[in-house]
């Protein structure tokens, strides 16, 4: 079980309490003077001449006033007598006096299933408001209900402590509760605003255990397709159009691969793509701007009407597959509608719109989005697209997509961690808890970094190949064609040294090495890398060449034409990555930096791992970390509503 640091008392915390016992033995010694209050005020000086604590600066100000005057009168001595019971719990558990039209300030982690994101939803049903910074307009503070015996005194985090400074110096009239208090109220009060917040949180909650009642994990001598991936290639055999969806590890990717072995058995044309570059090399497709023939900035036209060249490999399309979804912007999935249906014009009613698959999990991580790119989205839709998932442009319901969700893991055999990553995916923190409670204490000796910021991941990389004593080897990519950055999957120059941690980029056999692959480098030659696998085999890794796709018509049928190459040693120094990088990854071991700010970060990061003991968190899980966006909630109720 993980040992956390989180929740045990700090150094600072006991001198505070020390200072806090010693102010009030004054006010109870009978035979107490003024000199004592004067000798412990100057020892506040000394001692905690920097400090910001509010319980310091409470008993600085008391003491002075109790100064002033040269006297300890008995009125004196009872303030002194009562300060550490005053402060001993300033977070009240009386139920709280209403929700609506009141401002409420959330922190801590919460016990409530969804942890701050459900309470959050609560209070806004209910018509409050929550805000993120404590302010004399705030009516509540609410604690989450998971805090620790380090929040007493001196350390209780910054909202609490800026409440407590502005009642203290302002005469703010804030409330400190508890989570509790919130929940007696809500669930006592016949008040509207406590039935609505009520609501919420069954709603959420029962949301919550139907997603865990779906969870399943096959046996471990299981071969062959799952019912889901059964169901799958059944549908797509109807010439259904598909949304296929699921938790990670349930086999979308090898039941892609069935599904297009099935189609070129039938001789049916189809096409491969992906959002990006990267994930397009990984299905040995292309990219839908490649698909397309466009570039980029094509598709945030507010009038985009795809023109169809007379030898786009679309009007010969019969199956198109897009996989990674999730990372397709409206936009870019609004275009390529379009263009799907204008190819079908062009036909002469030979045949209809070709059939569309798109694989992806909403759950993991949205499309990429600048502050311009939402100024030109915002101007092109005249309504605010959130994160810009494909569901939320123009389109996507004009497919009529039937929505296939695998629930069956096969990459994690452990029932409860299914569960847990299971309940991470839709945002219930209960499964981060339990997560973090079973991980493992430290990173095992070859575990991988994931983290959210690339300046991170780039710092481990240097720092830990700097420390290796021998000289560093580096290898120079060559391209050529027509390739752009994301099309390349390693560095131009690629450095390495004897003792790297590295990972593979390409497929040689399942008896040497695959994409993903973790081993150590054991020597630099001049032409090949020669690499011990962490599954104890050994192999040289020669350069490896990637091919850019675009697709074309030869004679009635869809072929990839080369546009471009990159050739360098399929490897890249792998002591850390971030989190958006290792989507479509797995690992047996890493250590996980839990800090994320984009809906499916953390839980893209989480369902990487194969097993819970291989899983380690570098700190501790806020509820925060978790999130998952409104709008793919509210896409996946729609896609699965209550009976």
């Amino acid at each position: 079980m993980r040992q956390n640091s989180y929740g045990k008392v700090s150094d600072e915390t006991l001198r505070i309490r020390k200072l806090m016992d010693a102010v009030t033995s004054i006010g109870l010694d009978d035979n107490a003077s003024i000199d004592a209050c004067q000798s412990l005020l100057e020892h506040i000086y000394k001692e905690f001449s920097n400090s910001e604590d509010v319980f310091v600066l409470a008993a600085k100000k008391l003491l002075t006033e109790t100064c002033e005057d040269n006297m300890l009168s008995d009125d004196e001595k009872k303030a002194l007598a009562s300060f550490a019971s005053i402060f001993d719990n300033p977070i009240s558990s009386e139920p709280i006096e209403a929700i609506a039209e009141n401002t409420f300030v959330l922190t801590g982690d919460f016990e409530v299933p969804g942890g701050k994101s459900s309470m959050k939803s609560a209070i806004e049903a209910a018509g409050g408001v929550c805000k993120s910074g404590v302010s004399k307009k705030v009516q509540y503070v609410v604690v989450g209900g998971l805090g620790s015996d380090a929040w007493a005194f001196g350390n209780y985090g910054s909202k609490v402590k800026k409440a407590l400074d502005l009642k203290l110096s302002k005469g703010a009239n804030i409330g400190i509760v508890t989570e509790n208090a919130f929940f007696q109220y809500i669930s006592s009060s016949d008040a509207k605003d406590a039935a609505h917040a009520l609501a919420t949180i069954e709603e959420i909650t029962g949301r919550f255990e139907r997603q865990n009642a779906s969870t399943k994990v096959v046996a471990l001598e299981f071969n062959g397709l799952t019912d889901g991936q059964q169901s799958m290639l059944d549908a797509v055999k109807d010439g259904k159009n598909i949304y296929l969806t699921g938790l990670g590890g349930t086999g979308k990717s090898y039941i892609l691969e069935r599904i297009i072995e099935w189609a070129n058995s039938e001789d049916k044309n189809v096409i491969v793509c992906a959002p990006t570059g990267i994930a397009a090399l990984n299905i040995g497709g292309t990219t839908i701007h490649h698909a397309l023939g466009i570039r980029p900035e094509k598709t945030t036209a507010s009038n985009a009407n795809p023109w169809i060249r007379e030898d786009s490999p679309l009007l010969a399309c019969d199956l198109m597959i897009v996989d990674e979804i999730s990372m397709c912007r409206a936009d870019l999935f609004d275009y390529l509608s379009l263009a799907l249906k204008n190819a079908a014009k062009l036909r002469n009613g030979e045949k209809e719109v070709c059939q569309l698959i798109v694989v992806g999990d909403f759950c993991q991580l949205p499309p990429v989005m600048t502050g311009d790119d939402a100024k030109l989205l915002h101007e092109k839709y005249g309504r605010d697209i959130g994160y810009g998932y494909p569901f939320s442009g123009d389109e996507w319901e004009s497919w009529n997509f039937d929505c296939i969700e695998l629930t069956e893991a096969i990459r994690q055999r452990d029932a409860e961690f299914v569960s847990a990553l299971n309940a991470c995916r839709i945002g219930n923190t209960t499964g981060l808890k339990w997560i973090e409670s079973h991980s493992a204490d430290t990173p095992g000796n070859n575990a991988i970094v994931l983290c959210g910021r690339n300046k991170t991941a780039e710092d481990v990389n240097k720092r830990s190949l700097a420390e290796l004593p021998d000289t560093e080897v580096t290898y120079t990519g060559v391209k050529d064609g027509t390739i752009e950055q994301g099309d390349m999957p390693t560095a131009m120059k690629l450095a390495l040294k004897r003792g790297a941690r590295v990972m593979t980029l390409a497929n040689k056999s399942t008896e040497t090495y695959m994409n993903g692959s973790l081993g150590t480098v054991l020597s630099c030659e001049d032409k090949f890398v020669r690499v011990l696998f962490d599954t104890g085999k050994e192999a040289d890794v020669y350069p490896h060449t990637w091919e850019v796709l675009k697709p074309a018509v030869e004679d009635g049928k869809t072929r990839y034409k080369c546009i471009g190459s990159y050739t360098q040693i399929p490897l890249k120094l792998a002591y850390a990555i971030t989190i958006h990088k290792s989507q479509g990854q797995t690992f047996e071991e890493a250590s996980i930096y839990p800090e994320c700010w984009d809906p499916g970060q953390l839980y893209t990061a989480l369902s990487r791992l194969t097993r819970i003991e291989g899983l380690h968190l570098a700190h501790h899980c806020a509820d925060s970390f978790l999130i998952t966006a409104p709008e793919v909630i509210d896409f996946y109720e729609k896609q699965h509503p209550r009976a």
